[in-house]
């Protein structure tokens, strides 16, 4: 499965993760705490992802650029 054409694999897992955690706190098995906190972290890692993501294709660009 190509995971690019719906956002990639991080955006999966996170809207996932995102889902999971609403469904929890439907149903009252979780507090507004731990609701939070698994949010804030979600988002945080997928920033995180992506930051370093490019980090690492504008180091491979670089390096490659060099070899040209």
């Amino acid at each position: 499965m190509n995971f690019d054409l719906v956002g990639g694999r991080r955006f999966i897992l996170a809207l996932l993760s995102q889902l999971s955690c609403n469904l929890l706190i439907w149903h009252g098995k979780i507090s507004d705490e731990v609701y939070s906190t698994v949010i804030l972290f979600t988002v945080a890692a997928y920033i995180t992802g992506n930051v370093a993501q490019r980090k690492i294709e504008k180091a491979a660009d670089a390096a490659s650029q060099q070899k040209s």
